[in-house]
């Protein structure tokens, strides 16, 4: 690897390697390997040869939309997210369980704007009880509507209608700062 990039910031490597250059691919590979190999062996148990492939199948998506990466947003957030679901997808395939704690959730969508962030969470903590945890279980989770119902002694349309219910006080909860986010994406278009 070229020294020029051992000191870049991820949104100088991403703007770098927008125009292909490996270099700054590789630096930004390497600054990262430990860290999401670490976090694929340790939360979802894969051996070190599954990590390794599923590794490279993260950095070969990085690589495919190397175009549409936005400097201004976390690479790192990003990284997390195709990890976690590369990771996700190859353990559903294997018949396994997947759960992320919250604290966890929270890191993968990292760059999603911190007010909205903040809305959603307080949104989702006022919801009663009952509605509060079928949202954590299918939203962070990731159990399916027949697992919750098992795990909470409830028919799976128990759960459905509480999701519903949980939705509906979400989307209204959330419904300004949805319109706000929505025509604050259009604008910078």
């Amino acid at each position: 690897m070229k020294e020029r990039y051992q000191t870049s910031s991820d949104a100088d490597l991403l703007i770098a390697i927008r125009t292909s250059d490996a270099e700054a691919f590789e630096a930004l590979y390497y600054r990262y390997y430990g860290e999401i190999k670490g976090f694929i062996r340790r939360k979802f148990g894969l051996d070190e040869e599954a990590a390794r492939d599923l590794l490279q199948e993260v950095f070969a998506r990085i690589w495919e939309k190397r175009g549409t990466l936005d400097p201004e947003k976390s690479i790192r957030a990003f990284l997390y997210q195709i990890a976690r679901n590369r990771c996700i997808d190859q353990l559903r395939k294997s018949g396994r369980e997947v759960n992320l704690s919250l604290a966890e959730y929270e890191a993968l969508v990292a760059d999603v704007p911190d007010d909205l962030q903040m809305l959603v969470q307080q949104a989702v903590n006022q919801l009663p009880a009952p509605l509060r945890e079928v949202v954590v279980m299918k939203w962070i989770e990731g159990r399916k509507y027949k697992e919750i119902g098992q795990i909470l002694g409830i028919s799976p349309r128990t759960v459905e209608q509480r999701m519903g219910k949980a939705m509906k006080i979400l989307l209204q909860k959330l419904k300004d700062a949805l319109i706000f986010l929505a025509f604050s994406s259009i604008i910078n278009l």
